[in-house]
């Protein structure tokens, strides 16, 4: 594989007992690129993926943390 290849593969879902680890059910190699946007793209195996991120994602780790009380208004997520 390319610097800018990556290598998917994934089972289906399981339940019950099963194996830790088992050959992969499908595997897939896409390529990736930086957009001039910031997003990445990835392409391969007639997919083509955009993704960015999510500012709301984010929030709580921007935000700061800190036991001491007065830490501003309570957040609850």
């Amino acid at each position: 594989m390319g610097d800018r290849t990556i290598r998917v593969e994934w089972n289906p879902p399981q339940s019950g007992a099963a194996p830790m680890f088992e050959p992969a059910a499908r595997t897939v190699e896409l390529t990736w690129a930086v957009r001039p946007d910031g997003r990445v793209e990835l392409a391969g195996d007639g997919q083509r993926l955009v993704l960015e991120s999510d500012p709301e994602l984010r929030f709580l780790y921007d935000r700061g943390f800190s036991w001491a009380e007065g830490n501003g208004a309570a957040v609850n997520r």
